[in-house]
């Protein structure tokens, strides 16, 4: 996933934004599995850390546990 999308030179916007639409699909755990990953790839191309991303992930990560 992460070679396919590098082609197209996301930024860490638009991969939050891919995160936020698999999240908020929550159809099957693979895509909030992907979501997490998104985010993780998000906070590498950024180098920095961000709290509105680990709390998108916790709160995908609580939804994954749920399930």
């Amino acid at each position: 996933m992460k070679k396919y999308l590098s082609n197209f030179k996301f930024n860490e916007q638009h991969l939050e934004k891919l995160a936020d639409l698999l999240a908020e699909m929550n159809t099957s755990k693979i895509y909030l599995i992907r979501a997490i990953e998104l985010l993780d790839w998000a906070d590498e191309l950024s180098n920095s850390f961000s709290f509105d991303r680990n709390g998108k992930k916790l709160k995908i990560q609580q939804l994954l546990n749920s399930q």
